[in-house]
């Protein structure tokens, strides 16, 4: 059965029924069979469109700050190539929020080459020349729409080879990152009800249990150890503590980087 929780447990509060680019006041609750995210043992995980759409609520920020630097010389394995997949997608869309036009385009370039490495070029090719032309323009819209776009295509030609759990590290990847982001805005200025979108500790424990089943290397160890550290502190009840969202930001930091640098290992 297909679960269907408070909007705060799952999907990092997400507002997915506005227009891209409004700020919505989030629903009470939601029914996670509308959304978009990719289903996978009857888990929702958000898409990076649905997170970042969650962040709008906190009101401005300063998404500069955010943006990082991802850049990777080598790839590694698979299973690295596609959580880091997911992670370039989910920094697209810092990038978009911050309006950088170089960061997005580089992005795009990234994407391609990712592609490649996963044997998905040709389903994505359109969309990674679409972000690009679209960050040239400014059309940060389209730019949000053509990265939704091409995490889509990617997770479904993955399941169309049979490698769903590729799929399924793409979106562990986004998560990630996603969580990064939120954690470290909301830690900037912490408000009790401003972290209950990172209370989810089913999706956290779904994500660790999709590394585990992954080929055991030592990143998706580390990844899977690092989950099993902020997990319970998703789980808190009555809102995430300021020292809890501090923790799960210094993790998730940590991880995001570790899918980076093991590129060029």
């Amino acid at each position: 059965m297909k679960f269907a929780l408070p909007i705060a447990t799952t999907c990092l509060g997400l507002a997915v029924c506005a227009p891209l680019g409004a700020a919505p006041d989030p629903p009470a609750s939601i029914d996670l069979s509308d959304l978009p995210g990719a289903l996978i043992d009857d888990i929702v995980v958000p898409v990076p469109r649905e997170i970042f759409l969650s962040l709008d609520k906190l009101g401005d920020q300063d998404w500069a700050a955010q943006l990082k630097d991802s850049d990777f010389d080598k790839l590694g394995g698979r299973d690295q190539v596609a959580l880091l997949f997911g992670v370039v997608v989910a920094d697209g869309f810092v990038a978009v929020q911050a309006e950088d036009r170089e960061a997005v385009i580089d992005i795009g370039r990234h994407v391609s080459r990712l592609a490649k490495a996963l044997g998905v070029a040709d389903a994505v090719s359109a969309h990674a020349a679409a972000i690009v032309d679209a960050a040239e323009a400014d059309d940060w819209d389209g730019v949000r729409a053509e990265l939704d776009r091409v995490q889509e295509s990617v997770r479904a030609q993955m399941r169309a080879m049979r490698d769903e759990h590729l799929a399924e590290l793409v979106s562990a990847g986004g998560w990630l990152r996603g969580t990064e982001a939120a954690s470290a805005l909301i830690a900037a200025d912490y408000r009790r009800e401003d972290a209950e979108i990172l209370h989810q500790p089913d999706l956290a424990k779904h994500i660790a249990a999709q590394l585990a089943g992954a080929e055991s290397s030592p990143l998706t160890e580390a990844l899977a150890h690092g989950l099993g550290e902020i997990t319970p502190l998703l789980s808190l009840k009555g809102g995430v503590p300021e020292y809890a969202v501090e923790k799960v930001h210094t993790v998730t930091a940590g991880l995001v980087r570790r899918i980076i640098d093991n590129a060029a290992k």
